[in-house]
């Protein structure tokens, strides 16, 4: 997940958005229309899941 290229790192965020067109096609489709499909915005979420910067319970 965080080698130089960040492969896992956006493979995870492409998960992600295949996931969340499965769970919420409408906010799929919102986040594409406004440019934000690539789910950028989650990549310091998932930083905290992989770095366990802090305890589960708060973060959750």
């Amino acid at each position: 997940n965080f080698d130089i290229d960040q492969a896992g790192m956006k493979q995870q965020l492409q998960q992600l958005q295949q996931l969340l067109e499965l769970v919420s096609p409408a906010l799929a489709r919102h986040l594409a229309a406004k440019d934000a499909h690539n789910m950028y915005f989650c990549f310091r979420w998932l930083l905290v899941w992989f770095k366990r910067e802090f305890c589960l319970r708060d973060i959750m």
